[in-house]
């Protein structure tokens, strides 16, 4: 019975809190763009997420930074980590980002998936971990596959008590 107390307790407080809008903004990248988590930084924001470009309808992972008042600083795009996927079909690889969170060290970890080449299965999914600074910097960029999952679809990351993800 206490349980179902603090629940209603906790639904009653958190539905009573009001948000308030900072800004609303639009970013027409590509034919669409999705975002899929926001952090906020010092000074601004940062949002992980894809856009289908203007060329195919393949996903292209995007990184968008703003300012306090939504006003975009600067995008990135990582470039896929295979380059054979590009040179076999000549289109871009069906790669996007999940989930982005602040590292213990005022970092920023972004995962999510990338298209892959691979002999036995065209379409390969591997999982792609980027690290980043707050100025979009890649500091280091790591993707994983396993040798019977081809389709490794992340949708979080955490970072653990050791440093690792």
């Amino acid at each position: 019975m206490r349980i179902i107390k603090l629940f209603i307790l906790f639904c009653v407080v958190t539905t009573q809190t009001q948000a308030q809008i900072q800004f609303d903004k639009r970013y027409p990248l590509g034919l669409a763009s999705v975002g899929r988590k926001v952090v906020e930084i010092s000074g601004g924001y940062i949002c992980a997420g894809f856009e289908i470009s203007d060329t195919n309808t393949y996903n292209n992972n995007l990184i968008v930074k703003s300012d306090t008042n939504g006003d975009t600083v600067k995008t990135l795009y990582i470039p896929p980590p295979d380059s054979t996927y590009w040179n076999l079909y000549n289109e871009d690889p069906d790669d996007i980002f999940t989930d982005l969170i602040v590292t213990n060290d005022s970092n920023l970890v972004a995962v999510g998936r990338s298209q892959a080449y691979n002999p036995t299965n065209y379409y390969d999914y591997d999982i792609l971990l980027v690290k980043l600074n707050y100025n979009l910097d890649t500091l280091w960029l790591k993707t994983y596959s396993h040798p019977t999952d081809s389709a490794f679809q992340p949708q979080s990351i955490i970072q653990t008590s050791d440093g690792g993800f």
